[in-house]
Formats: C-alpha cells, sequence, structure tokens
C-alpha cells in the first residue's frame, strides 16, 4: 500500500505519460485472481482526456506480458472515488506493477491507498478525508487546502527484457549521449546536432538534415542475429526526403536500421540485411512538426513496422543478420551520407529481440530512465 491517510501524492501532466507506482508483487501463480483497489481525486477541468490505473503483468525477466486496466476516467470524480477489479494472471506471470497513465490532461491527479492481493477485495483502510482542489493551468497547481503528504509515489520505468541500448537524450549539453540501459552504448555528437528542452519526454537532440549525426562504437550487445527492435519518438521538420533515425552499418550497407521518412513516396521504413536489404514500407507519411513513435521489429522470420503503437505493415524474411563491425548511428549514417534526418530525435530504444505491440505501446508512454520531462 502507498500510504494510508489522506494524501499520497499527485500526477500532472499535459503530455501523455506512463508512471509505475513503487509497487511490485512478486511470487505471482499464472491463472490465479487478483484484486487491486486504490483511491482516485481527478478536480473539475475543461480538459478532454483519458486517465487510467493500471496492471502491467510481467514474467521473471520482468517483460510485459500484458496490460490490464483496473479504472478508466474521463471526466473529474468530484471527489475521492475507488478504482478496483479483479484480475486473472496471464500464462507467463511471476510478478506485476500497478501503473497511471494518462493523456492530455492539464491538471492534477491525485491518487492514495493502492494495493493487490490475492482473492477478495481488499477492504479500503479509509476513505481519504481531505480532498485538495487544483487550478486548471499549466503550471503545476496549488491546493485550496494544503495536505501533509508523507511520501509521494516514485515513478520508475519498467522496460521489458533483452534492452540493450536506450537514450533519453535529456544531458542538455556537452558532446556525448548516454545510454541508460547500463551497457555502456555511448554516442558522441558529430558535427553538431543541438539540444533542446522540446522533446517528446523532456530533452531531445535536433538535426539539421546535412551532415549531423550520433556514432556510437560497435559492441557485442548491438551485434544482433536472431532479432530486434528499434523504436523512437521523431518530431520530423521537412518530408519527401529520407530520414535515418538508427543505422547499424557493414561496409557498404546496414544490418538493421529504422527510417523516419523516405522519397517518392515519403514513409516511414525499417529494414533488416537478409541477401540484400530488405524492408518494410509504410503505408502514409509521418506528419511534420508533430511527435510520431515509430518502431521496426524482427524475430527472424517476419519484419514489421509500427506507428504510434500500431501495427501498419510486415513482411516475410527469414534468417540470421549478419554480425558487423561497423558503428551504430541516429540521424545519419556514414554509408548513406544523404540521407540524413531533419528535426528532433527523442527516447530511442534497441532490444536484442522483437518486442510485441503491447510492449511498444508501453514504451511509447514510458520515458527512458525514469520520468524526467513527463510532467511538463
Amino acid at each position: 500500500m502507498v500510504r494510508s491517510g489522506n494524501y499520497a501524492g499527485r500526477h500532472f501532466s499535459t503530455t501523455n505519460a506512463g508512471y509505475t507506482l513503487t509497487q511490485t508483487r512478486t511470487g505471482l501463480v499464472a491463472g490465479q485472481s487478483y484484486t487491486f483497489s486504490g483511491w482516485v481525486n481527478i478536480p473539475a477541468t475543461s480538459d478532454a482526456f483519458t486517465f487510467q490505473i493500471q496492471v502491467r503483468w510481467r514474467n521473471a525477466s520482468n517483460g510485459a506480458i500484458r496490460t490490464d486496466t483496473v479504472r478508466s476516467f474521463t471526466s473529474a470524480t468530484g471527489g475521492w472515488t475507488e478504482a478496483g477489479a479483479t484480475l486473472t494472471a496471464p500464462a507467463g506471470t511471476t510478478n506485476a506493477v500497478m501503473r497511471m497513465v494518462v493523456s492530455s490532461l492539464n491538471a492534477t491527479i491525485y491518487v492514495d491507498d493502492f494495493a493487490f492481493q490475492t482473492g477478495a477485495s481488499p477492504t479500503p483502510t479509509s476513505t481519504p478525508g481531505v480532498t485538495p482542489s487544483a487550478t486548471n493551468t499549466a503550471t503545476t497547481p496549488t491546493p485550496s487546502s494544503t495536505p501533509t503528504a508523507t511520501r509521494t509515489p516514485t515513478a520508475t520505468p519498467s522496460s521489458p527484457g533483452g534492452l540493450i541500448a536506450a537514450y533519453n537524450f535529456d544531458a542538455g549539453s556537452g558532446t556525448t549521449l548516454a545510454d541508460m540501459s547500463g551497457n555502456g552504448n555511448t554516442g558522441t555528437l558529430v558535427n553538431g546536432p543541438t539540444w533542446t528542452t522540446q522533446g517528446r519526454y523532456g530533452g531531445a537532440l535536433v538535426f539539421d538534415g546535412s551532415n549531423d549525426y550520433v556514432s556510437v562504437a560497435d559492441s557485442g550487445t548491438l551485434d544482433l542475429t536472431s532479432g530486434m527492435t528499434v523504436e523512437a519518438w521523431v518530431y520530423p521538420t521537412s518530408g519527401n526526403r529520407w530520414g535515418t533515425v538508427v543505422f547499424k552499418a557493414q561496409s557498404g550497407s546496414l544490418v538493421y536500421a529504422l527510417y523516419a521518412g523516405s522519397s517518392s513516396p515519403d514513409r516511414p521504413r525499417g529494414y533488416v540485411y537478409r541477401n540484400g536489404e530488405q524492408e518494410v514500407v509504410g503505408s502514409t507519411a509521418l506528419p511534420l512538426n508533430s511527435w510520431s513513435h515509430i518502431a521496426t521489429t524482427y524475430d527472424g522470420t517476419t519484419l514489421r513496422l509500427f506507428v504510434n503503437g500500431s501495427q501498419v505493415a510486415s513482411r516475410v524474411v527469414s534468417g540470421a543478420m549478419p554480425v558487423s563491425t561497423g558503428i551504430l548511428t541516429i540521424g545519419g549514417s556514414q554509408v548513406y551520407p544523404n540521407d540524413d534526418f531533419a528535426g528532433r530525435i527523442d527516447d530511442v530504444r534497441i532490444y536484442n529481440r522483437a518486442l510485441s505491440a503491447a510492449e511498444i505501446q508501453a514504451d511509447s508512454t514510458t520515458p527512458v530512465s525514469g520520468m524526467a520531462g513527463a510532467e511538463r
């Protein structure tokens, strides 16, 4: 339980964001029923929004199996309202976490007394007795009756298993791009891509579409053969051009790559190398001057492309990808120097396996390595 009492914490967001509460229930059994409950208080707001309390079922390596909704809110609650459900753990489950997910809400949401247990519904410790109110403004609201908070829920990331590189672009300065996966795949800025605070979550890098990119030295973790996922948030500012997002090079070609756009027609694309460059192509161009989440996956038999969490294309490709000592680049490539991306890139992740659509959707609402920028 987060805490018993009047007030546990609050969540403020003007953008889509997902938060994992600091509750991980281990030792779960697939097929067993579990009851989830908590209290939510959403003050009146003029915004259209969706706020959900979710349960993410995970396997032994903390990879997401499925995400279920405990309760969904699309309007103010008029005070404290209980959110609860009894759910059955899917096959492969060993643990689970509770999450808050909000879209497009410019207000504060208060949460309290979250718990989950085996079997019947838990008895709430008490109905929260203080109902804070918040102004519906773009700055942090000030409750009219200030509650005493003993602990605020800590937002922590829960990435699926197999993560080999992750970049949140939040440094804001310097010529180094840190790898938040812990695998040491650090990037070096080449020819001056610029930092911005206007990322999808927190900061981002701005690429001019000319000759700037990020270079990551080859490592064993980046040499993927049987499967991969590459995903990123992109904000293209120029269309009808090739736009490299991530590119793992080999001599004269690629091993795997993700493109935000191309020419004639302008479409996002995913690539792997199997007896030549094999591609999967989206059906429509990404919108300019707007954020889109794109991902490509390969599982040894099928190459897929996802836009904003939905699969938009696939094709049969089989066999292992080659191992190469070539560098990995973000925003451009040395192999195809005219394919540089123009716009902003944020939250790049690379996995050594093919993620499911649900896992990609979950990543798109969870900032890389913590929640920096998610409460803007």
